[in-house]
């Protein structure tokens, strides 16, 4: 308990650089401690996007419409398309032209993938549909964003309606255990996800720490890069938290590069605060 007081009172102090707070974080305060917060924080934007996720995505596909989704789709496939992708990471189809599968969803036709090896990455818009195989990768629509993953070379594989069935049979299968999957999935997810968060974060509040550094120096002959870094750790939880919302509700935010703009700006704000400020109000 007495840590989640600790990160608490870390977390409402750091929003912004209103009070004392960044100049004892100056004084008397170790990196060490700066970096547990980090992660703690880094754990709790993980926690919340993973909860929305995996809400989103059991209020979505419940498990009865899963299991009658994906036995949809095991029957759609068509009985003469082959899917081929070669040694060399690259794929192949024996229809002449794109193909689109279609099953029904609450009585609305809807696409799961589409197959067009002359197609581009951004063509998925363009097709409506979720999964979109070219000659190079396979394309996902995520949260609005198109994300190509490559075929990786020296894996030979070759798709037709029996080898499409028992794929999908085995998600079938999976999706008897719908709940326990679910559960271990979303722990995978939020390990992984908090631990890439810290470890990005890491290193771009390093870069960022310099900048400021790099000119706070001109101003403040006393600050140190590791104090500006130590301060960069705190401060950036302000953008932290709109990058969140920004993701978790898809909002495109029209100003170029704002993400590393704003943490600049708090990072700039939070130094000032401990080094040139006057004393303000008691940190509480």
């Amino acid at each position: 308990m007495q840590k989640i007081r600790t990160f608490r009172h870390a977390f409402r102090h750091s929003l912004v650089p209103l009070d004392d707070y960044y100049k004892r974080l100056r004084k008397n305060t170790p990196l060490s401690f700066s970096l547990k917060y980090l992660l703690g924080l880094a754990a709790l934007v993980a926690l919340v996007y993973t909860s929305v996720t995996t809400i989103s995505f059991v209020s979505a596909y419940p498990p009865q419409k899963l299991q009658t989704m994906l036995t949809s789709i095991q029957s759609s496939y068509p009985d003469n398309l082959v899917i081929t992708v070669n040694d060399n990471g690259r794929l192949t189809s024996n229809y002449d032209r794109p193909y689109t599968m279609f099953i029904d969803i609450d009585g609305v036709p809807t696409s799961v993938f589409t197959v067009d090896p002359k197609a581009q990455p951004e063509q998925i818009a363009a097709y409506d549909s979720r999964l979109l195989l070219t000659e190079q990768e396979m394309v996902l629509l995520w949260n609005n964003r198109v994300v190509p993953i490559p075929f990786e070379k020296n894996s030979f594989l070759r798709i037709d309606q029996e080898k499409f069935t028992a794929m999908i049979q085995s998600l079938i299968d999976l999706a008897r255990s719908y709940y326990p999957i679910v559960i271990v999935a979303f722990g995978m997810a939020f390990i992984s996800l908090a631990l890439f968060f810290f470890m990005s974060k890491v290193v771009y509040l390093a870069l960022v720490s310099l900048i400021v550094f790099l000119v706070g120096i001109q101003f403040i002959q006393k600050l140190t890069l590791e104090k500006t870094y130590q301060i960069g750790l705190h401060a950036s939880t302000g953008p932290i938290l709109l990058e969140m919302v920004a993701i978790i509700f898809s909002l495109n935010i029209p100003i170029p590069f704002w993400y590393l703009i704003t943490t600049i700006v708090f990072v700039f704000a939070a130094v000032y605060e401990s080094y040139l400020a006057p004393a303000g109000k008691k940190d509480v």
